[in-house]
Formats: structure tokens, C-alpha cells, sequence
């Protein structure tokens, strides 16, 4: 069945083939969804990406969840999110921000690489809402945000206001993504790019 599922991902969507997909999706096979899901985003087209976008907004579960059922319907959103990516525009940058947000950013680097839809002045604008929030979950998602996209005037800016932040959890993350900047001039802003931990050690032993 997977290897059918990847083959009709692969081709032409055509009725039969939708029907067989849909039917798989309504299986209790969790798998074998992930894979139908895969192939709806092969597809592409208007429809599918509207029934991905709904997928891919659900929230996901806060932490590791033991029900089995709720980790796989996270994979499955998770899936959707990752999926998406090659098909989101421009226009769709409203919705990926408020997907990030209201997920509180779990489980949002499947979405990543789709920051580059959206405007770095949309959402500096945005950052700036949310690091105000009173949702602390909503600030770490802020954080997250900030730290996935490189191109991000004033990161180390952004992520500093919220060092002490009268969360712990909140702190904390600021702290540890603040590592990653390995200048930072006394306004707070980095004047050098961050470099990757793997890339730090490689200059240092060499």
C-alpha cells in the first residue's frame, strides 16, 4: 500500500486515484496517512492545498503525548506542515504567522523554511506583538521565530528583550538561543552572523 501511495503521489491525480487517497486518509492506519498526505501535496493544485493549510493549523499537543493516537495525528499535522512549504505564496503569509502564533511554535520547524514568505517588516511587526503577549507560550513561539529566520535585521536585538523575561521557560530559551551569537555589542545587536555549533567546533579545533 505505501509503495502504491508513493507511486499515485508520483502521478497524475485523477478520481480513482483521489478516492483511493481519501480512503486511506480515513483509515485508522496512521502511516499509511502520512504517506496519502504526501501524495495530495505531490498533486498540488488549489483544493489540495486548502485541505493541507487546514491540516497543517491544528494544533499540536504540548510536550511528548503517551496516546499513541495523539502522536500520530501530530505526525500528521506535522507532515502537512512540512508538505506545504513548496506550495506556500506570498499571499499566505498571514496564515503562516498565525499558525506559528497559535500553536505556541511547536512543532513549527516542519514550517521553517516557509519564513521566507513573509516580509521581513510584516514580521518584525509581528514579533513585536507577540513578545508582548501575555501568553508566555506565545513569547517562546516569538523566540523560535526569531532565531529560524538568519536574515532577520536586529535578531540578537529581539531575542535580548526577553532575557528577562518573568518566565523561567521563557528566559531560559532566550538565553541558550542567545549563545548562538558569538559578539554582541553593548545595544544588545550582534555585529558579527551567527555561526552554527558544528561550524564553532571545527574552528576551535583547528
Amino acid at each position: 500500500i505505501g509503495e502504491r501511495l508513493e507511486s499515485l503521489g508520483g502521478a497524475r491525480e485523477t478520481p480513482a486515484a483521489r478516492a483511493y487517497v481519501e480512503a486511506i486518509i480515513a483509515s485508522p492506519y496512521w502511516g499509511l496517512r502520512v504517506l496519502a498526505i504526501r501524495a495530495i501535496a505531490q498533486w498540488g493544485g488549489r483544493v489540495n492545498k486548502a485541505w493541507l493549510m487546514e491540516k497543517a493549523a491544528r494544533p499540536t499537543s504540548p510536550g511528548w503525548p503517551r496516546d499513541p493516537d495523539l502522536r500520530w495525528r501530530d505526525l500528521e499535522t506535522m507532515t502537512a506542515r512540512a508538505a506545504l512549504r513548496p506550495l506556500l505564496k506570498p499571499e499566505d503569509a498571514t496564515w503562516f504567522l498565525d499558525t506559528w502564533f497559535d500553536d505556541g511554535g511547536r512543532r513549527c520547524y516542519a514550517m521553517g523554511t516557509g519564513l521566507g514568505i513573509v516580509p521581513l517588516d510584516m514580521q518584525t511587526a509581528r514579533l513585536d506583538t507577540e513578545m508582548a503577549a501575555q501568553d508566555p507560550q506565545r513569547r517562546i513561539a516569538a523566540l523560535l521565530m526569531a532565531s529560524s529566520r538568519v536574515d532577520l535585521p536586529d535578531r540578537s536585538m529581539l531575542i535580548g528583550r526577553l532575557l528577562t523575561d518573568g518566565d523561567p521557560g521563557v528566559s531560559c530559551l532566550a538565553t541558550a538561543l542567545m549563545r548562538q551569537f558569538p559578539k554582541v555589542d553593548e545595544a544588545g545587536s550582534a555585529d558579527t552572523m551567527p555561526t552554527s555549533t558544528t561550524s564553532r567546533k571545527r574552528m576551535s579545533s583547528g
